[in-house]
């Protein structure tokens, strides 16, 4: 039965069904293809391994690829921006007791 029929029945209650079919002879070889199927769009290729193994699908494996790439670059630059700030401080410290030292002196 078609989905569609409960919306012109009225008061219809759930029937129990069970459905039982037997496939019967040997089943054929498959036909011949020109490319890969994932190629054509219907396979599992490697990409698609590879993120399921992650448990993505591919356009979340995409997304995350893209928003990687970004991240290193911001992790690159905050990195790079608090080695110079203790570089920094670390040589006006170093400034700071040389000019002590040089006052307590004279």
């Amino acid at each position: 039965m078609g989905g569609k029929v409960a919306d012109f029945t009225e008061d219809a209650t759930p029937v129990p069904l069970t459905l039982r079919t037997d496939v019967g002879g040997t089943p054929a070889k498959a036909p011949a293809y020109t490319q890969s199927l994932a190629a054509g769009g219907f396979g599992i290729g490697p990409e698609d391994r590879a993120a399921a193994a992650e448990g993505l699908t591919a356009p979340e494996a995409a997304e995350a690829a893209r928003n990687g790439s970004v991240m290193r670059v911001v992790a690159g630059a905050g990195f790079g921006t608090g080695t110079l700030l203790l570089l920094v401080l670390g040589g006006w410290i170093l400034l700071a007791r040389r000019g002590r030292g040089a006052a307590t002196a004279g």
